[in-house]
């Protein structure tokens, strides 16, 4: 089972800050984390302890705010290098990496991994209509065979699922949030279920039971 997770750090700046997510990642067995707000300006592909860090921003004085990066754990370091070591740098919001796994009957897998930051409410219309052209992008960039995980901080509250949602989705075999979760739900909420609805991806942490939400992600059925 491959397990990720979804962090905005708030800075990379000081190497203990990276440090302890690796140990986080290997406490709890997780094997890729998608980072926003890495505040390092320029692009960079390093290894640290075994894991692979692959993180792109801005060059210069934009790039110390914002940014975005992929931390690979070993084993998902040997699937990224099965792969060809694919990576797309979409925009200083948004990358992706591919990882291919072989299953124990030889079937190989890709997933298709992106991690994204979405601007917040105080942004432009342009910026925010910008940045879901780039999510477009990187759903795209999924061959339809791939196993797409689409991680982000996206500065939206999505809600649930209800009676009314079905009932204005009646084409949709399952709506893109499920039942569980804050019922809360904002504009940018609303424009990223019909993103989701549009590309058939479902905000995964929705449609499982828990007590703590940490951590939000959506992925291609």
């Amino acid at each position: 089972m491959l397990r990720l997770i979804t962090f905005n750090v708030r800075s990379l700046r000081r190497p203990e800050a990276l440090d302890l997510i690796i140990n986080f990642m290997r406490t709890h067995g997780i094997h890729c984390a998608a980072l926003q707000e890495t505040w390092l300006p320029g692009s960079l592909v390093e290894q640290n302890k075994g894991f692979t860090i692959i993180r792109h921003n801005a060059d210069g004085k934009a790039g110390e705010r914002g940014g975005v990066a992929i931390l690979l754990d070993p084993l998902a370091t040997e699937a990224w290098g099965r792969a060809g070591n694919a990576t797309e740098l979409f925009s200083r919001r948004c990358i992706g990496v591919k990882l291919r796994f072989t299953t124990k009957d030889s079937t190989q897998n890709t997933v298709c991994f992106i991690s994204a930051y979405a601007p917040t409410s105080g942004h432009t219309d342009a910026e925010c209509d910008a940045f879901h052209d780039t999510m477009a992008d990187a759903v795209a960039w999924a061959a339809p065979t791939d196993i797409l995980a689409l991680s982000g901080d996206f500065n939206a509250s999505i809600g649930i699922c209800n009676k009314v949602d079905v009932d204005h989705q009646p084409n949709a075999a399952t709506p893109a949030v499920g039942p569980y979760g804050i019922r809360h739900l904002n504009a940018a909420g609303r424009k990223l279920r019909a993103f989701a609805q549009m590309h058939n991806l479902r905000a995964s942490t929705t449609f499982f039971k828990s007590q703590k939400r940490r951590h939000k992600n959506s992925r291609r059925q």
